[in-house]
């Protein structure tokens, strides 16, 4: 009778305990996914090295910290303004480096590269004009010719418009 009373002790022990861990782990899942309810909150975590950001293209994600931060160097990123690059009413993330830097999105619960300069034959920025944001890529250091691409987007998945000039000299 001692050892089944023990047994059913035991057992109750153990339940209660997982029950405690499984309500434990449902906070900090529910905490979590609290947190991360904003773009500006995938921003931060981004920003302070818990996430990465992906480039769509190729897949590859990195975090802040493979980036070259000291603002000594021609190849470093400093972290720049948040503004609505792509018009959808939410702001992107500004980081400012080589060839113009890059423009960070959240789609799907990720952050994404939705911008990136490509070299001095893409130098990347951003134009506003008449309410709307477009994204201009630029070469201008071949000599004899200027030329600047510019996109207008509604999400970073979704061109409306684009078109290029070119500048002979």
């Amino acid at each position: 009778m001692k050892k089944t009373f023990l047994y059913a002790v035991l057992v109750f022990t153990l339940a209660g305990l997982a029950a405690c861990n499984l309500a434990e782990s449902t906070e900090e899942e529910t905490s979590e996914s609290s947190v991360m309810s904003s773009p500006q909150d995938y921003f931060s975590s981004f920003l302070e090295g818990d996430i990465p950001a992906v480039r769509p293209e190729s897949g590859n994600s990195f975090y802040i910290t493979d980036l070259n931060m000291n603002s000594d160097e021609w190849d470093s990123y400093t972290v720049g303004e948040m503004l609505d690059l792509d018009n959808d009413g939410e702001d992107e993330l500004i980081l400012q480096g080589p060839y113009g830097g890059m423009f960070l999105d959240v789609l799907n619960e990720e952050i994404v590269v939705f911008a990136e300069g490509q070299g001095t034959a893409l130098q990347l920025s951003y134009v506003y004009e008449d309410g709307v944001y477009w994204i201009e890529y630029s070469d201008t250091l071949h000599s004899g010719r200027h030329m600047y691409s510019y996109t207008r987007y509604e999400g970073s998945d979704t061109v409306v418009e684009s078109y290029q000039d070119i500048i002979e000299e």
